[in-house]
C-alpha cells in the first residue's frame, strides 16, 4: 500500500466513506480513524477531517447516526460525485 500510495496510485479512504457506512449500519460498530487529517491516512479535504474524526470518535460512545447530521464542508460534494462515478464504472459505489 506504501509503495502504490508514494506512486501516487492510492488514496486513503475519505471520512465521508467511514460516516456514510456508520449512518447505515444497524449494529454496533466503533471506528477509530487512526491518522485521520494525515496524508497517508484517512482523510477529506484538511479544513473539515477534525471534525469529522471527532464526531467518529464521538459516535463510538453514543452510537446514534443522529451525530453526523449537522455535518457539511464543501468537499463532501467532491465525493458524492467521485461515489457516483464509481457507481457508473463499477456498477455499485466503492465508498
Amino acid at each position: 500500500m506504501e509503495r502504490l500510495w508514494e506512486h501516487g496510485e492510492y488514496r486513503p479512504p475519505w471520512l465521508w466513506s467511514a460516516v456514510e457506512v456508520l449512518k447505515n449500519v444497524s449494529y454496533p460498530i466503533i471506528c477509530d480513524p487512526v491518522g485521520a487529517g494525515a496524508r497517508r491516512g484517512p482523510h477529506n479535504c484538511g479544513e473539515c477531517d477534525a471534525a469529522i474524526a471527532k464526531a467518529i470518535r464521538s459516535h463510538d460512545l453514543t452510537q446514534d447516526p443522529g451525530i453526523f447530521d449537522d455535518l457539511d464542508c464543501n468537499c463532501k460534494v467532491a465525493w458524492q460525485k467521485i461515489v457516483e462515478l464509481e457507481e457508473q464504472t463499477f456498477g455499485t459505489p466503492l465508498v
